[in-house]
Protein backbone atom coordinates (compact mmCIF):
# COMPACT_ATOMS: atom_id res chain seq x y z
CA UNK A 1 0.00 0.00 0.00
CA UNK A 2 2.87 2.39 0.75
CA UNK A 3 4.35 1.72 -2.71
CA UNK A 4 0.97 2.34 -4.30
CA UNK A 5 0.57 5.60 -2.42
CA UNK A 6 3.96 6.84 -3.57
CA UNK A 7 3.08 5.90 -7.15
CA UNK A 8 -0.01 8.07 -6.90
CA UNK A 9 2.03 10.95 -5.53
CA UNK A 10 4.69 10.60 -8.22
CA UNK A 11 2.15 10.81 -11.02
CA UNK A 12 0.37 13.78 -9.46
CA UNK A 13 3.63 15.67 -9.06
CA UNK A 14 4.84 14.90 -12.58
CA UNK A 15 1.50 16.04 -14.02
CA UNK A 16 1.79 19.39 -12.24
CA UNK A 17 5.41 19.80 -13.27
CA UNK A 18 4.56 19.21 -16.90
CA UNK A 19 2.22 22.20 -16.67
CA UNK A 20 4.52 24.66 -14.99
CA UNK A 21 7.97 23.63 -16.24
CA UNK A 22 10.60 20.91 -16.46
CA UNK A 23 11.41 18.80 -13.43
CA UNK A 24 14.28 16.97 -11.81
CA UNK A 25 14.18 13.15 -11.84
CA UNK A 26 16.09 12.86 -8.55
CA UNK A 27 13.82 14.88 -6.26
CA UNK A 28 11.96 13.54 -3.24
CA UNK A 29 8.16 13.36 -3.24
CA UNK A 30 6.20 13.80 -0.02
CA UNK A 31 2.54 14.13 0.93
CA UNK A 32 1.18 15.26 4.28
CA UNK A 33 -2.35 15.54 5.68
CA UNK A 34 -4.15 15.55 9.01
CA UNK A 35 -5.90 12.32 8.02
CA UNK A 36 -5.20 9.69 5.36
CA UNK A 37 -7.38 6.69 4.55
CA UNK A 38 -7.24 3.99 1.87
CA UNK A 39 -10.14 2.12 0.25
CA UNK A 40 -8.62 -0.95 -1.38
CA UNK A 41 -11.93 -2.07 -2.88
CA UNK A 42 -12.41 1.23 -4.73
CA UNK A 43 -8.71 1.79 -5.40
CA UNK A 44 -8.82 5.24 -3.82
CA UNK A 45 -6.75 7.14 -1.31
CA UNK A 46 -8.42 9.93 0.69
CA UNK A 47 -6.56 12.83 2.28
CA UNK A 48 -8.38 15.21 4.60
CA UNK A 49 -7.20 18.34 6.39
CA UNK A 50 -4.25 20.52 5.47
CA UNK A 51 -3.16 18.38 2.49
CA UNK A 52 0.34 19.26 1.24
CA UNK A 53 2.23 17.75 -1.68
CA UNK A 54 5.87 18.64 -2.35
CA UNK A 55 8.07 17.67 -5.27
CA UNK A 56 11.23 19.57 -6.19
CA UNK A 57 10.10 23.25 -6.43
CA UNK A 58 6.39 22.42 -6.94
CA UNK A 59 4.00 22.55 -3.99
CA UNK A 60 0.26 21.85 -3.77
CA UNK A 61 -2.00 22.57 -0.82
CA UNK A 62 -5.71 22.01 -0.28
CA UNK A 63 -8.14 20.95 2.46
CA UNK A 64 -8.99 17.66 0.70
CA UNK A 65 -7.65 15.35 -1.99
CA UNK A 66 -8.79 12.08 -3.59
CA UNK A 67 -6.47 9.84 -5.62
CA UNK A 68 -8.11 7.08 -7.66
CA UNK A 69 -7.21 4.32 -10.12
CA UNK A 70 -9.07 2.61 -12.94
CA UNK A 71 -10.34 -0.97 -13.07
CA UNK A 72 -6.86 -2.16 -14.01
CA UNK A 73 -5.42 -0.62 -10.89
CA UNK A 74 -3.64 2.10 -12.84
CA UNK A 75 -3.76 5.62 -11.36
CA UNK A 76 -6.04 7.77 -13.51
CA UNK A 77 -7.24 10.81 -11.54
CA UNK A 78 -6.37 13.10 -8.64
CA UNK A 79 -8.84 15.67 -7.31
CA UNK A 80 -7.88 18.51 -4.95
CA UNK A 81 -10.88 20.44 -3.61
CA UNK A 82 -12.26 23.16 -1.33
CA UNK A 83 -9.66 25.75 -2.31
CA UNK A 84 -6.39 24.72 -3.96
CA UNK A 85 -3.03 26.42 -4.42
CA UNK A 86 -0.32 25.00 -6.69
CA UNK A 87 2.86 26.95 -7.22
CA UNK A 88 6.39 26.75 -8.51
CA UNK A 89 9.04 29.02 -7.08
CA UNK A 90 12.70 29.20 -8.11
CA UNK A 91 15.26 31.76 -9.19
CA UNK A 92 13.85 32.13 -12.72
CA UNK A 93 10.09 32.30 -12.08
CA UNK A 94 7.28 32.44 -9.57
CA UNK A 95 4.26 30.69 -11.10
CA UNK A 96 1.06 29.80 -9.26
CA UNK A 97 -2.48 28.55 -9.77
CA UNK A 98 -5.43 29.14 -7.41
CA UNK A 99 -8.81 27.44 -7.89
CA UNK A 100 -11.79 26.06 -6.01
CA UNK A 101 -10.78 22.62 -7.32
CA UNK A 102 -8.05 21.08 -9.44
CA UNK A 103 -8.46 17.77 -11.28
CA UNK A 104 -5.51 15.88 -12.76
CA UNK A 105 -6.43 13.47 -15.57
CA UNK A 106 -3.37 11.28 -15.54
CA UNK A 107 -3.89 9.30 -18.77
CA UNK A 108 -4.25 12.43 -20.90
CA UNK A 109 -1.88 14.44 -18.70
CA UNK A 110 -4.44 17.25 -18.38
CA UNK A 111 -4.96 19.58 -15.46
CA UNK A 112 -8.40 21.16 -15.03
CA UNK A 113 -8.89 24.05 -12.62
CA UNK A 114 -12.44 25.21 -11.88
CA UNK A 115 -14.20 27.91 -9.89
CA UNK A 116 -12.71 31.43 -9.78
CA UNK A 117 -9.36 30.28 -11.12
CA UNK A 118 -6.34 32.60 -11.11
CA UNK A 119 -3.00 31.64 -12.63
CA UNK A 120 0.17 33.74 -12.48
CA UNK A 121 3.16 33.39 -14.77
CA UNK A 122 6.42 35.24 -14.16
CA UNK A 123 4.86 36.80 -11.09
CA UNK A 124 6.51 39.97 -9.72
CA UNK A 125 8.45 40.55 -12.96
CA UNK A 126 7.94 43.12 -15.79
CA UNK A 127 6.63 40.30 -18.02
CA UNK A 128 4.07 39.04 -15.49
CA UNK A 129 0.88 37.46 -16.88
CA UNK A 130 -2.29 36.92 -14.83
CA UNK A 131 -5.18 34.78 -16.11
CA UNK A 132 -8.61 34.79 -14.45
CA UNK A 133 -11.50 32.56 -15.55
CA UNK A 134 -14.14 30.18 -14.25
CA UNK A 135 -12.26 27.27 -15.82
CA UNK A 136 -8.70 26.70 -17.00
CA UNK A 137 -7.46 23.50 -18.61
CA UNK A 138 -3.76 22.77 -19.13
CA UNK A 139 -2.64 20.15 -21.67
CA UNK A 140 1.07 19.39 -21.46
CA UNK A 141 1.03 17.27 -24.64
CA UNK A 142 -0.19 20.12 -26.84
CA UNK A 143 1.30 22.90 -24.67
CA UNK A 144 -2.06 24.66 -24.64
CA UNK A 145 -4.13 26.36 -21.97
CA UNK A 146 -7.88 26.70 -22.55
CA UNK A 147 -9.87 29.14 -20.44
CA UNK A 148 -13.60 29.82 -20.39
CA UNK A 149 -16.13 31.82 -18.42
CA UNK A 150 -15.35 35.51 -18.06
CA UNK A 151 -11.71 35.19 -19.14
CA UNK A 152 -9.51 38.19 -18.22
CA UNK A 153 -5.77 38.38 -18.84
CA UNK A 154 -3.54 41.16 -17.54
CA UNK A 155 -0.31 41.62 -19.47
CA UNK A 156 1.89 44.65 -18.87
CA UNK A 157 -0.27 47.68 -19.82
CA UNK A 158 -2.97 45.60 -21.55
CA UNK A 159 -6.17 43.95 -20.36
CA UNK A 160 -7.54 41.16 -22.59
CA UNK A 161 -10.92 39.52 -22.15
CA UNK A 162 -13.44 37.22 -23.79
CA UNK A 163 -15.87 34.41 -23.21
CA UNK A 164 -13.21 31.86 -24.15
CA UNK A 165 -9.45 31.93 -24.69
CA UNK A 166 -6.80 29.55 -25.94
CA UNK A 167 -3.14 30.05 -25.04
CA UNK A 168 -0.13 28.29 -26.53
CA UNK A 169 2.73 27.84 -24.09
CA UNK A 170 6.42 27.08 -24.28
CA UNK A 171 8.05 25.67 -21.16
CA UNK A 172 4.88 26.55 -19.25
CA UNK A 173 4.97 30.22 -20.34
CA UNK A 174 2.14 31.49 -22.60
CA UNK A 175 3.37 33.20 -25.78
CA UNK A 176 0.23 33.39 -27.95
CA UNK A 177 -3.40 33.94 -26.94
CA UNK A 178 -6.60 33.78 -29.01
CA UNK A 179 -9.85 35.20 -27.62
CA UNK A 180 -13.37 34.66 -28.94
CA UNK A 181 -16.96 35.38 -27.89
CA UNK A 182 -16.96 39.13 -27.21
CA UNK A 183 -13.18 39.47 -27.42
CA UNK A 184 -11.71 42.74 -26.15
CA UNK A 185 -8.28 44.32 -25.72
CA UNK A 186 -7.81 47.54 -23.74
CA UNK A 187 -4.51 49.40 -23.94
CA UNK A 188 -4.32 52.89 -22.51
CA UNK A 189 -7.12 55.01 -24.00
CA UNK A 190 -7.79 52.53 -26.85
CA UNK A 191 -10.14 49.54 -26.88
CA UNK A 192 -10.45 46.88 -29.60
CA UNK A 193 -13.49 44.60 -29.75
CA UNK A 194 -14.04 41.81 -32.28
CA UNK A 195 -15.37 38.32 -32.84
CA UNK A 196 -11.84 36.92 -32.52
CA UNK A 197 -8.60 38.53 -31.32
CA UNK A 198 -5.17 36.89 -31.42
CA UNK A 199 -2.13 38.41 -29.72
CA UNK A 200 1.54 37.52 -29.64
CA UNK A 201 2.32 37.94 -25.96
CA UNK A 202 6.03 38.55 -26.50
CA UNK A 203 5.70 41.24 -29.18
CA UNK A 204 2.13 42.43 -28.33
CA UNK A 205 1.21 42.25 -32.05
CA UNK A 206 -2.57 41.88 -32.45
CA UNK A 207 -4.78 40.43 -35.22
CA UNK A 208 -8.55 40.97 -34.88
CA UNK A 209 -11.32 39.75 -37.19
CA UNK A 210 -15.09 39.67 -37.33
CA UNK A 211 -16.83 43.01 -36.80
CA UNK A 212 -13.75 44.77 -35.46
CA UNK A 213 -14.13 48.10 -33.68
CA UNK A 214 -11.32 50.26 -32.30
CA UNK A 215 -12.24 53.23 -30.11
CA UNK A 216 -9.62 55.73 -28.99
CA UNK A 217 -10.59 58.37 -26.42
CA UNK A 218 -8.66 61.56 -27.13
CA UNK A 219 -8.04 63.99 -24.31
CA UNK A 220 -10.14 67.11 -24.80
CA UNK A 221 -11.26 66.29 -28.37
CA UNK A 222 -13.65 63.36 -27.97
CA UNK A 223 -13.14 59.92 -29.45
CA UNK A 224 -12.25 58.27 -32.76
CA UNK A 225 -14.10 55.12 -33.80
CA UNK A 226 -12.79 52.75 -36.51
CA UNK A 227 -14.83 49.74 -37.70
CA UNK A 228 -13.69 47.17 -40.28
CA UNK A 229 -13.67 43.46 -41.14
CA UNK A 230 -10.12 42.95 -39.84
CA UNK A 231 -7.54 45.01 -37.96
CA UNK A 232 -3.87 44.34 -37.26
CA UNK A 233 -1.70 46.10 -34.69
CA UNK A 234 2.07 46.13 -35.35
CA UNK A 235 4.08 47.20 -32.31
CA UNK A 236 7.30 47.81 -34.31
CA UNK A 237 5.64 50.47 -36.50
CA UNK A 238 3.07 51.42 -33.84
CA UNK A 239 0.27 51.24 -36.41
CA UNK A 240 -3.16 49.69 -36.72
CA UNK A 241 -4.21 48.59 -40.22
CA UNK A 242 -7.93 48.13 -40.89
CA UNK A 243 -9.09 46.26 -44.00
CA UNK A 244 -12.50 45.60 -45.52
CA UNK A 245 -15.43 47.98 -45.16
CA UNK A 246 -13.51 50.48 -43.07
CA UNK A 247 -15.60 53.21 -41.44
CA UNK A 248 -14.31 56.03 -39.25
CA UNK A 249 -16.15 58.57 -37.11
CA UNK A 250 -14.48 61.55 -35.44
CA UNK A 251 -16.50 64.58 -34.36
CA UNK A 252 -18.31 65.68 -37.58
CA UNK A 253 -16.05 63.57 -39.84
CA UNK A 254 -17.26 60.31 -41.31
CA UNK A 255 -14.85 58.47 -43.60
CA UNK A 256 -14.96 55.10 -45.35
CA UNK A 257 -12.81 53.00 -47.65
CA UNK A 258 -11.31 49.58 -48.25
CA UNK A 259 -8.17 50.15 -46.16
CA UNK A 260 -7.03 52.55 -43.45
CA UNK A 261 -3.80 52.84 -41.44
CA UNK A 262 -3.87 54.43 -37.98
CA UNK A 263 -0.58 55.97 -36.85
CA UNK A 264 -0.04 56.16 -33.10
CA UNK A 265 2.31 58.39 -31.11
CA UNK A 266 4.91 56.90 -28.72
CA UNK A 267 2.40 57.26 -25.86
CA UNK A 268 -0.19 55.37 -28.01
CA UNK A 269 -2.34 58.42 -28.76
CA UNK A 270 -3.84 58.61 -32.25
CA UNK A 271 -1.84 60.87 -34.57
CA UNK A 272 -3.34 60.44 -38.05
CA UNK A 273 -5.32 58.08 -40.27
CA UNK A 274 -4.51 57.40 -43.93
CA UNK A 275 -7.19 55.90 -46.20
CA UNK A 276 -5.92 54.24 -49.38
CA UNK A 277 -7.87 52.85 -52.29
CA UNK A 278 -10.96 54.71 -53.39
CA UNK A 279 -12.21 56.38 -50.20
CA UNK A 280 -14.49 59.19 -49.12
CA UNK A 281 -14.87 61.56 -46.21
CA UNK A 282 -17.73 63.88 -45.38
CA UNK A 283 -18.64 66.50 -42.83
CA UNK A 284 -21.55 68.90 -42.42
CA UNK A 285 -20.70 70.84 -45.60
CA UNK A 286 -19.14 68.48 -48.14
CA UNK A 287 -18.37 64.95 -49.27
CA UNK A 288 -14.92 64.32 -50.75
CA UNK A 289 -13.87 61.21 -52.70
CA UNK A 290 -10.23 60.47 -53.51
CA UNK A 291 -7.63 57.75 -54.01
CA UNK A 292 -5.95 58.78 -50.75
CA UNK A 293 -7.29 60.69 -47.75
CA UNK A 294 -5.15 61.75 -44.80
CA UNK A 295 -6.98 62.68 -41.59
CA UNK A 296 -4.93 64.55 -38.98
CA UNK A 297 -6.21 64.50 -35.41
CA UNK A 298 -4.35 67.42 -33.83
CA UNK A 299 -4.87 69.84 -35.45
CA UNK A 300 -8.08 68.46 -36.92
CA UNK A 301 -8.03 68.57 -40.73
CA UNK A 302 -7.84 66.34 -43.79
CA UNK A 303 -6.24 66.32 -47.23
CA UNK A 304 -7.35 64.41 -50.32
CA UNK A 305 -5.18 63.28 -53.24
CA UNK A 306 -5.74 61.50 -56.55
CA UNK A 307 -8.90 61.94 -58.67
CA UNK A 308 -10.46 64.16 -56.04
CA UNK A 309 -14.17 64.82 -56.31
CA UNK A 310 -15.99 67.23 -53.98
CA UNK A 311 -19.75 67.54 -53.52
CA UNK A 312 -21.17 70.32 -51.39
CA UNK A 313 -24.21 69.68 -49.28
CA UNK A 314 -27.21 71.97 -49.71
CA UNK A 315 -28.46 73.02 -46.31
CA UNK A 316 -31.65 74.65 -45.19
CA UNK A 317 -31.94 76.84 -42.13
CA UNK A 318 -35.15 78.02 -40.53
CA UNK A 319 -35.68 81.30 -38.73
CA UNK A 320 -38.70 81.86 -36.49
CA UNK A 321 -40.54 85.18 -36.71
CA UNK A 322 -43.26 86.61 -34.49
CA UNK A 323 -46.62 87.05 -36.20
CA UNK A 324 -49.64 88.88 -34.99
CA UNK A 325 -52.29 86.59 -36.45
CA UNK A 326 -50.77 83.17 -35.64
CA UNK A 327 -49.38 82.68 -39.15
CA UNK A 328 -46.60 80.15 -39.75
CA UNK A 329 -43.07 81.52 -39.32
CA UNK A 330 -41.29 82.46 -42.50
CA UNK A 331 -38.54 80.11 -43.66
CA UNK A 332 -35.33 81.62 -44.89
CA UNK A 333 -33.18 79.53 -47.21
CA UNK A 334 -29.42 80.02 -47.15
CA UNK A 335 -26.76 78.37 -49.25
CA UNK A 336 -23.11 78.07 -48.23
CA UNK A 337 -20.45 79.70 -50.30
CA UNK A 338 -18.62 77.41 -52.73
CA UNK A 339 -15.15 76.18 -51.83
CA UNK A 340 -13.13 73.97 -54.13
CA UNK A 341 -10.11 73.45 -51.86
CA UNK A 342 -8.92 69.87 -51.30
CA UNK A 343 -8.15 70.48 -47.65
CA UNK A 344 -10.82 70.73 -44.93
CA UNK A 345 -10.81 71.79 -41.33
Amino acid sequence: MIKKLYLYILIVAISLLSVFSSYSQASTITIEADKQSFQIKDNTALFDGNVRVSYDNIKISSPKAILSSNTKGEPDKAIFSEGVLAYRNDKSSNDSLNADSITLLIASNNLIAEGKTISHFKKNTPDAITIKAQRQEFNSKTNEVSASGGVVINLKDMVLSGGTANLITNGGKPYKATFSNSARVTKGDSTITAGTISIELNSNDIVASGGVSTITNLKGTGRVSIRSNTQTYDKNTNTIVGSGNVNMEYQDYKASGSKATLYLTPDNSLQKIIFTGRSQIKDALRKVSADKIVVSINPKNFTAEGNVKTQFTRQEQTKKTITKSGEKPAVKREEPASNNNKEGQ
